[in-house]
């Protein structure tokens, strides 16, 4: 360690800021190039550690002033400007420095980065090519390209590259960790567990990313393995406890295996920590319906609703809720309150609200507003097909079944009306 960085790492154990920049200032002021150009590589590369950016580019401009033939102060210097997001003052000062330079695959590999930050994935992978052609055994590059397709959700050729990059590094990059974790979220997400399995023998959970460990219990639920997706889930929530993406699916784990008061109880903890989430209030809602706790249910879901009434979910659950508990007159009163009155679905909770009242000339009207309004949905039309034959009107059922048949030609009950219409 050189003397300047001694004295910086001292002032900031020492938390004086005032003084790392006093070190800072004394050293670019008195630099002799003779004497100092290796402490001020050191310097450079030491400032970018500690986030020290503005301090970093002043060495390496002073580096390129001194030693203009030399590529890669330039080359570190657009790597900072990339991180800042100056992609275009990072690739304009790229752009002179020769293909015939020793240094010029590493030109390439900043040159992608930038293009990446820019979401030009596909011109970001020609530069990562080019530069594997220029040194084909520099295994970081193909680390480089699988981590760049993996983002761009080529998972197939992602998991090639990361998988060369595991094969030839010698294990001295410090990215074979990472490489390996990718890899495996990689073939995951093509649907191959055998990685997975390998790399789970030798790791435990605890050790393994988040990133990882969501996938692979993202994995295990399309799977229908619903414990072992629960236990990945929940050592996320162990890691972050206030996470309503990890929460909802936990809950939604033990939901399906039929753990519904311990659903409740996460339920309460994602409002806790997220009280106005109208999607958790929704959820609990829904939980303590189910669990016989009709009253509070209702509540929730009316909490949901207050939160964001423009959800058409939210309103549908507690309509739906309301009727299951008669409150008909509610129901149809609060519908009337709601600004998407005229939305073809809120039609169609009118109609059924109106038809379980019995008041039939209301829920014609609205059965034939909802349809008109474009409600196109399998659970509409069976019931506007049902109402329309029930109240003799074969004049509106049969081209709604015909519409209906071209939405799902095997539904058993619009098979059944066709029967019906045949006779």
């Amino acid at each position: 360690m050189t003397q300047v960085i001694e004295a910086i790492e001292q002032a900031l154990q020492e938390q004086d800021i005032d003084k790392v920049y006093e070190h800072y200032h004394n050293f670019f002021d008195n630099f002799n190039p003779e004497t100092d150009l290796q402490e001020m590589a050191d310097l450079a590369t030491y400032s970018v550690s500690i986030g020290f950016y503005e301090e970093a580019k002043r060495a390496l401009l002073r580096l390129t002033e001194v030693e203009p033939d030399e590529a890669i102060w330039t080359i570190l210097l657009a790597e900072i400007l990339v991180a800042e997001g100056e992609t275009d003052q990072a690739l304009s000062i790229l752009y002179d420095i020769p293909e015939t330079d020793p240094d010029y695959p590493s030109v390439l590999v900043v040159q992608s980065e930038a293009y990446r930050e820019e979401g030009d994935f596909d011109l970001a992978e020609k530069k990562l090519l080019k530069a594997k052609d220029l040194d084909p055994d520099e295994a970081i590059i193909d680390f480089y390209l699988g981590t760049l397709l993996f983002e761009a959700g080529s998972f197939e050729r992602s998991a090639f590259f990361l998988e060369r990059f595991l094969k030839q590094s010698p294990g001295e990059t410090g990215e074979e960790e990472r490489a390996q974790e990718l890899y495996v979220e990689a073939t995951l997400r093509m649907g191959d567990k055998e990685p997975l399995e390998q790399f789970i023998g030798e790791e435990s959970i605890d050790g393994l990313s988040s990133d990882l460990l969501f996938q692979m219990a993202s994995y295990e639920s399309i799977e229908g393995n619903y414990e072992e997706a629960l236990e990945y889930y929940m050592e996320l929530l162990e890691r972050e406890q206030e996470n309503s993406e990890v929460t909802l699916n936990v809950i939604q784990c033990l939901l399906i295996l039929k753990r519904d008061e311990e659903a409740k109880d996460y339920a309460k903890k994602w409002i806790a920590f997220d009280e106005l989430n109208d999607e958790a209030h929704r959820i609990l809602g829904q939980i303590e319906i189910a669990t016989g706790n009709s009253k509070v249910g209702l509540q929730e879901l009316k909490e949901a609703v207050d939160i964001n009434s423009d959800s058409l979910l939210n309103v549908t659950s507690y309509v739906e809720a309301l009727n299951d508990e008669e409150e008909y007159e509610e129901s149809i009163a609060f519908l009337e309150t709601l600004e998407t009155k005229e939305d073809a679905v809120i039609l169609y909770l009118f109609a059924k609200t109106y038809e379980a009242m019995e008041e039939y000339n209301e829920a014609f009207t609205y059965y034939q507003k909802a349809y008109e309004a474009g409600e196109s949905s399998v659970e509409f039309l069976e019931d506007y097909i049902r109402f329309m034959i029930e109240e003799g009107r074969k004049d509106l059922a049969v081209p709604a079944l015909q519409e209906a048949l071209k939405v799902d030609p095997f539904n058993p009950e619009f098979i059944r009306y066709t029967f019906i219409f045949e006779e």
